[in-house]
């Protein structure tokens, strides 16, 4: 796992198919990822002492665990993806000529949607406001509308690349 992270603060050590393997497996993880952090900031904050700033209420609506950590911790895994993308596509000379040399860098717009959709979530989390229940509304149907950018990439990638269906041969 360090190599992963480490391969995706500096990618030209290479990558192996461990780290791609992992990299997914981290992606498809990320709600588990999310709710398991959940469970481990309320533990903590029941294990601390009273007078600690970190509530269990903190954990899951505000704080800094709410505004950074559950952000970081779902950016994760795409971040690694993108990285591991494009480092692919430089390998092969940034080549455009077919859609064979063009799969990395759509796989990585692809990723780069779920990076958009965890910014979008955090900020609308962030800036929401009930008193300026306009203003809030606007940061949550941009990111309805990521998330419905996020979800047909994706599927379309599964259903074309992955699952080989619907591709003309």
């Amino acid at each position: 796992f360090g190599q992963v992270l480490a391969s995706s603060v500096w990618p030209f050590f290479g990558f192996r198919f461990s780290h791609l393997l992992l990299s997914d497996i981290l992606t498809s993880a990320c709600l588990m990822l999310y709710q398991v952090s959940l469970l481990g900031c309320t533990f903590a904050s029941l294990s601390l002492s009273p007078s600690s700033s970190l509530h269990p209420s903190n954990c899951s609506s505000q704080g800094h665990f709410a505004v950074w950590a559950r952000p970081l911790l779902c950016a994760l895994p795409c971040w690694i993806r993108v990285v591991q993308c494009i480092y692919c596509w430089a390998e092969r000379q940034w080549d455009v000529s077919s859609w064979e040399s063009l799969q990395h860098p759509v796989n990585a717009v692809k990723y780069l949607s779920g990076l958009l959709v965890v910014l979008l979530a955090s900020l609308a989390s962030f800036f929401s406001d009930p008193s300026l229940h306009s203003t809030s509304q606007v940061w949550w149907y941009l990111v309805f509308f990521a998330q419905v950018l996020k979800t047909v990439l994706s599927l379309s990638w599964d259903v074309w690349m992955d699952w080989d269906l619907g591709w003309p041969s």
